[in-house]
Protein backbone atom coordinates (compact mmCIF):
# COMPACT_ATOMS: atom_id res chain seq x y z
CA UNK A 1 0.00 0.00 0.00
CA UNK A 2 1.55 3.22 -0.95
CA UNK A 3 0.83 6.57 1.25
CA UNK A 4 -0.93 9.28 -0.94
CA UNK A 5 1.38 12.31 0.38
CA UNK A 6 -0.72 15.15 -1.63
CA UNK A 7 -3.35 16.42 0.72
CA UNK A 8 -6.04 18.74 0.23
CA UNK A 9 -7.44 20.63 3.46
CA UNK A 10 -11.29 21.31 2.52
CA UNK A 11 -13.04 23.51 5.50
CA UNK A 12 -16.74 22.66 6.56
CA UNK A 13 -17.66 25.65 8.84
CA UNK A 14 -20.77 24.46 10.33
CA UNK A 15 -22.45 23.47 13.67
CA UNK A 16 -25.55 22.99 11.60
CA UNK A 17 -25.87 19.24 13.46
CA UNK A 18 -24.63 19.90 16.84
CA UNK A 19 -26.38 20.58 19.99
CA UNK A 20 -24.76 23.47 20.75
CA UNK A 21 -22.46 26.20 18.84
CA UNK A 22 -19.05 26.31 18.30
CA UNK A 23 -17.95 23.72 15.72
CA UNK A 24 -18.46 26.05 12.77
CA UNK A 25 -15.01 27.70 14.15
CA UNK A 26 -13.07 24.58 13.84
CA UNK A 27 -11.86 25.00 10.29
CA UNK A 28 -10.48 28.22 11.02
CA UNK A 29 -9.08 27.37 14.38
CA UNK A 30 -7.23 24.70 12.78
CA UNK A 31 -5.27 27.45 10.07
CA UNK A 32 -4.48 29.65 12.99
CA UNK A 33 -3.37 26.87 14.88
CA UNK A 34 -0.72 26.50 11.48
CA UNK A 35 -1.84 22.92 9.96
CA UNK A 36 -0.64 23.98 6.86
CA UNK A 37 3.03 24.38 7.74
CA UNK A 38 2.75 22.04 10.14
CA UNK A 39 1.81 19.20 7.46
CA UNK A 40 4.04 20.45 4.95
CA UNK A 41 7.17 20.11 7.80
CA UNK A 42 6.21 16.58 7.19
CA UNK A 43 7.19 16.26 3.93
CA UNK A 44 3.56 16.40 2.70
CA UNK A 45 2.42 18.45 -0.03
CA UNK A 46 -0.59 20.58 1.01
CA UNK A 47 -3.81 22.86 -1.07
CA UNK A 48 -5.69 24.57 1.31
CA UNK A 49 -9.10 24.10 -0.78
CA UNK A 50 -11.01 27.05 1.44
CA UNK A 51 -13.90 26.98 3.37
CA UNK A 52 -17.37 24.93 1.45
CA UNK A 53 -20.35 27.12 1.75
CA UNK A 54 -23.61 25.98 2.91
CA UNK A 55 -26.92 27.00 4.49
CA UNK A 56 -26.35 28.55 7.76
CA UNK A 57 -27.81 27.25 11.37
CA UNK A 58 -31.75 28.42 11.89
CA UNK A 59 -31.56 27.02 15.59
CA UNK A 60 -35.07 25.46 14.88
CA UNK A 61 -36.73 23.10 16.91
CA UNK A 62 -36.82 19.46 15.99
CA UNK A 63 -38.99 18.30 13.60
CA UNK A 64 -40.42 14.40 12.71
CA UNK A 65 -37.24 13.47 15.51
CA UNK A 66 -34.67 15.62 13.43
CA UNK A 67 -33.76 19.10 13.64
CA UNK A 68 -32.48 20.82 10.55
CA UNK A 69 -32.60 17.70 8.33
CA UNK A 70 -32.70 19.90 4.79
CA UNK A 71 -29.31 21.77 6.20
CA UNK A 72 -27.50 18.90 7.31
CA UNK A 73 -28.73 16.99 4.16
CA UNK A 74 -27.24 20.19 1.90
CA UNK A 75 -24.05 20.37 3.86
CA UNK A 76 -23.47 16.52 3.34
CA UNK A 77 -23.95 16.78 -0.64
CA UNK A 78 -21.26 19.63 -0.69
CA UNK A 79 -19.12 17.73 1.20
CA UNK A 80 -19.42 14.82 -0.36
CA UNK A 81 -19.06 16.18 -3.74
CA UNK A 82 -15.79 18.17 -2.17
CA UNK A 83 -14.37 15.09 -0.96
CA UNK A 84 -15.31 12.99 -4.08
CA UNK A 85 -13.33 15.41 -6.32
CA UNK A 86 -10.20 15.31 -4.67
CA UNK A 87 -10.24 12.07 -4.38
CA UNK A 88 -10.50 11.75 -8.28
CA UNK A 89 -7.48 14.19 -8.31
CA UNK A 90 -5.69 11.54 -6.59
CA UNK A 91 -5.83 13.63 -3.65
CA UNK A 92 -6.45 12.85 -0.19
CA UNK A 93 -9.09 14.82 1.33
CA UNK A 94 -8.73 16.49 4.83
CA UNK A 95 -12.05 17.90 6.29
CA UNK A 96 -11.62 20.56 8.58
CA UNK A 97 -15.35 20.24 10.39
CA UNK A 98 -17.48 21.62 11.90
CA UNK A 99 -19.30 19.24 13.36
CA UNK A 100 -19.21 15.38 13.37
CA UNK A 101 -22.50 14.41 11.22
CA UNK A 102 -20.62 16.07 8.32
CA UNK A 103 -19.30 12.16 8.22
CA UNK A 104 -21.74 11.21 6.54
CA UNK A 105 -21.29 13.08 3.31
CA UNK A 106 -17.23 12.19 3.38
CA UNK A 107 -17.57 8.48 4.10
CA UNK A 108 -20.43 8.28 1.48
CA UNK A 109 -18.25 10.00 -1.26
CA UNK A 110 -14.93 7.50 -0.10
CA UNK A 111 -17.52 4.47 -0.51
CA UNK A 112 -18.33 6.06 -4.28
CA UNK A 113 -14.70 6.17 -4.73
CA UNK A 114 -13.62 2.72 -3.47
CA UNK A 115 -16.84 1.70 -5.64
CA UNK A 116 -15.66 3.47 -9.17
CA UNK A 117 -12.12 2.03 -8.77
CA UNK A 118 -12.67 -1.41 -7.39
CA UNK A 119 -11.12 -0.66 -3.99
CA UNK A 120 -12.81 -2.33 -0.65
CA UNK A 121 -13.87 0.26 1.95
CA UNK A 122 -12.17 0.59 5.29
CA UNK A 123 -13.15 3.31 8.31
CA UNK A 124 -11.21 3.57 11.66
CA UNK A 125 -13.90 6.28 13.66
CA UNK A 126 -11.91 8.21 16.52
CA UNK A 127 -14.79 9.39 18.46
CA UNK A 128 -15.77 9.46 21.85
CA UNK A 129 -19.41 8.78 21.15
CA UNK A 130 -20.52 6.07 18.52
CA UNK A 131 -22.40 7.95 16.40
CA UNK A 132 -24.71 5.10 15.58
CA UNK A 133 -28.01 6.54 16.82
CA UNK A 134 -31.62 6.26 15.20
CA UNK A 135 -34.16 8.77 14.97
CA UNK A 136 -35.63 6.92 18.17
CA UNK A 137 -32.86 4.92 19.64
CA UNK A 138 -34.56 4.52 23.03
CA UNK A 139 -38.62 4.22 22.59
CA UNK A 140 -38.69 5.13 26.56
CA UNK A 141 -36.73 8.83 25.31
CA UNK A 142 -37.26 11.57 23.27
CA UNK A 143 -36.25 11.35 19.37
CA UNK A 144 -32.16 12.81 19.18
CA UNK A 145 -32.42 16.49 18.59
CA UNK A 146 -29.61 17.00 16.16
CA UNK A 147 -28.08 14.63 13.49
CA UNK A 148 -24.82 14.48 15.22
CA UNK A 149 -25.50 11.04 16.62
CA UNK A 150 -26.36 9.68 13.36
CA UNK A 151 -23.03 9.38 10.88
CA UNK A 152 -22.17 6.17 11.59
CA UNK A 153 -25.65 4.29 11.66
CA UNK A 154 -26.41 6.57 7.72
CA UNK A 155 -23.27 5.13 6.01
CA UNK A 156 -23.35 1.67 7.49
CA UNK A 157 -27.04 1.12 6.35
CA UNK A 158 -27.33 4.05 3.79
CA UNK A 159 -24.89 2.77 1.20
CA UNK A 160 -25.07 0.03 -1.09
CA UNK A 161 -24.26 -3.23 0.91
CA UNK A 162 -21.45 -4.57 -0.63
CA UNK A 163 -19.72 -1.45 -0.25
CA UNK A 164 -20.25 -1.13 3.82
CA UNK A 165 -17.57 -1.71 5.95
CA UNK A 166 -17.61 -5.39 7.09
CA UNK A 167 -16.46 -7.29 9.76
CA UNK A 168 -12.81 -6.67 10.12
CA UNK A 169 -13.39 -3.38 8.20
CA UNK A 170 -14.76 -1.13 10.25
CA UNK A 171 -13.57 0.06 13.67
CA UNK A 172 -14.94 2.34 16.31
CA UNK A 173 -12.01 3.76 18.83
CA UNK A 174 -13.06 5.77 21.73
CA UNK A 175 -16.85 5.14 21.59
CA UNK A 176 -18.11 3.77 25.22
CA UNK A 177 -20.64 1.24 25.38
CA UNK A 178 -22.84 3.04 27.21
CA UNK A 179 -26.38 1.81 25.71
CA UNK A 180 -26.71 -1.47 25.49
CA UNK A 181 -29.20 -0.51 22.62
CA UNK A 182 -26.71 0.49 20.54
CA UNK A 183 -24.27 -2.08 21.36
CA UNK A 184 -26.80 -4.60 20.32
CA UNK A 185 -27.50 -2.88 17.23
CA UNK A 186 -23.75 -2.73 16.61
CA UNK A 187 -22.99 -6.16 17.53
CA UNK A 188 -26.05 -7.45 14.95
CA UNK A 189 -24.33 -4.61 12.00
CA UNK A 190 -21.36 -6.97 12.55
CA UNK A 191 -22.89 -10.67 12.14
Amino acid sequence: MRTNTHLSLIGAPTDIGAASRGASMGPEALRVANILPVLQGHGLEVLDRGNLVGPTNPWLPATGGYRHLAEVAAWNRTVHDAVLAELRLNRLPVLLGGDHCLGIGSISAVARHCRETGQRLRVLWLDAHADFNTQRADPQRQPPRHAGGLPVRTWTEGIDRAQRPGAGHQSQVGAPDRHPQRRRRREAFRA
